[in-house]
């Protein structure tokens, strides 16, 4: 650099009140330094009036916009624009900066527009073009800041898909705000460039009922993306019948999901308590949708059952030994029943599905589902169910017996110890098959409970009368002592 170049570039940062632009003596010599011809001439022969600069005055020491052949023309289209926000350097030197700063000078353009005008990433985008035209002609606001969103995403401006998807956003009229969040998290996602059925899946999105966070899950999930059914798949859950039908689908179809959040709703909807839904996080899983051959039918059943149990079969469902089952069909119709009741008895379907999800392969299975779904009475039914799933009361010759019993007996008269008595023989190995079952369920039921071990009673009884019976040894302190010194030798 020339001293008489020097010289007069001191002179503009003086004349254009530039000093200031800089924090200390070394940036100054940071900027000089390798400045070249064209970057001096231009900073040399910048000749503009200081009180029409509206924009940021350090635009002036951009060693890029500098450079530009076109840097004075610029500056002075800058100055009538008027505009007075900071720019980058990505938009000082664009190819596109004459219509941009037209459009920075129109009063009509959104200043959502004027603002990703700047954008390094929009501007350099090869879609530039394109994507202005269709920004320009949107009059919906949340389709317009979508598509704006959109243009100034790196990612997806290097997406083979974002020239029709810009396209095909659009051409929408309106848009919620939360499908708009939606569509945008679906185009710049990784998973769903490589998807054929992309262009379908955003009017799939676009269009879908409800449960489009589960929709969305399934769209970019790579395994199921790449699965046998896939699209199959998709139809069913779009033709779900409610939200429970849609997160059952759901979970049928990404068996690893426990979808708690679905049972949370449950307990909103329709009154289920903790202790209600307890059983129904212990879903099976062992079901492989590739080789069982009733899948699609499962699917076809789940999307329009009754929303009330929908879920709750969906997990009975994932046992793949429920489904080959005998009772099956017999089990889904019980159920479906129940739901389908004009006045819909919670507590009843409770222990109905209990002894379904635990006992469906049990020989007496049926007769005691019906026994249970046909009892009103909370605490004879809720006593049935426990006894229906207890595998010793199920080995044994007095299940139905005990069933029976249960179903007859009068909880109002029963003290909570006649009661524990009662479950007691039912469940305990010991007295279930003993010939005098029968007998004890009654004297328990009588209040007059005998225990079958004579010989330990009979003990008792002595012992109550006459304590001293009963002798303890007590040891000396001397002999504690000394083995205490010996460090319990005689014991190693």
């Amino acid at each position: 650099m020339k001293q008489e170049e020097l010289k007069r570039i001191i002179g503009q940062i003086k004349r254009y009140d530039l000093v200031s632009e800089f924090e200390e003596v070394e940036d100054v010599k940071r900027w000089l330094e390798n400045l070249n011809e064209r970057q001096i001439g231009n900073f040399i022969n910048l000749n503009i009036d200081l009180s029409n600069i509206k924009f940021p005055k350090d635009i002036l020491l951009n060693k890029a916009f500098l450079n530009h052949p076109d840097f004075l023309h610029r500056v002075d289209m800058l100055i009538a624009s008027g505009y007075d926000k900071r720019l980058s350097s990505a938009f000082l030197i664009s190819n596109y900066f004459e219509d941009a700063i037209k459009l920075l000078d129109n009063p009509m353009i959104d200043e959502k527009i004027k603002s990703l005008l700047d954008s390094d990433y929009f501007i350099n985008s090869p879609y530039y073009k394109s994507d202005l035209d269709l920004i320009l002609k949107v009059k919906n606001p949340r389709v317009l800041q979508l598509l704006i969103n959109l243009a100034d995403e790196e990612d997806f401006i290097k997406s083979p898909f974002h020239e029709s998807d810009m396209k095909f956003i659009a051409s929408l009229e309106d848009i919620s705000e939360e499908k708009a969040d939606l569509l945008y998290s679906y185009v710049i996602n990784d998973d769903a460039l490589n998807d054929s059925w992309r262009n379908e899946n955003l009017k799939v999105l676009l269009n879908n009922k409800y449960e489009d966070g589960l929709l969305f899950e399934l769209l970019t999930n790579p395994d199921f993306i790449e699965g046998k059914y896939y699209r199959t798949e998709v139809e069913y859950f779009l033709k779900a019948a409610s939200p429970y039908n849609a997160a059952a689908l759901y979970g049928h179809m990404i068996k690893n999901s426990s979808l708690n959040f679905k049972i949370f709703d449950y307990t909103r909807k329709f009154g289920f308590k903790s202790e209600h839904l307890g059983s129904i996080y212990l879903g099976f899983c062992n079901v492989d949708k590739i080789t069982d051959t009733n899948y699609l039918k499962e699917l076809e059943l789940l999307t329009n059952m009754n929303e009330l149990i929908v879920i709750f079969v969906e997990r009975l469902m994932r046992n793949k030994e429920f489904i080959t089952s005998p009772n099956f069909e017999f089990d889904l119709k019980l159920l479906e029943s129940l739901a389908a009741e004009e006045q819909f008895n919670l507590n009843i379907f409770v222990d109905v599905f209990r002894v379904i999800k635990f006992a469906f392969n049990e020989p007496t299975h049926r007769k005691d589902v019906m026994l249970i779904r046909n009892e009103a009475r909370d605490q004879n039914r809720a006593f049935m169910a426990m006894i229906a799933i207890n595998e010793n009361n199920l080995q044994s010759i007095n299940h139905d017996y005990d069933m029976l019993f249960i179903k007859n007996m009068d909880f109002s008269t029963l003290d909570d110890e006649q009661i524990r008595r009662i479950e007691y023989i039912m469940t305990n190995s010991k007295y279930i098959n003993s010939p005098k079952h029968k007998d004890m369920l009654e004297q328990a039921l009588n209040n007059n409970f005998v225990s079958e071990n004579t010989d330990i009673l009979a003990y008792l009884n002595e012992l109550e009368s006459n304590p001293k019976l009963l002798q303890y040894e007590i040891p000396k302190k001397s002999s504690l002592l000394r083995r205490i010194r010996n460090g319990f030798k005689d014991e190693l």
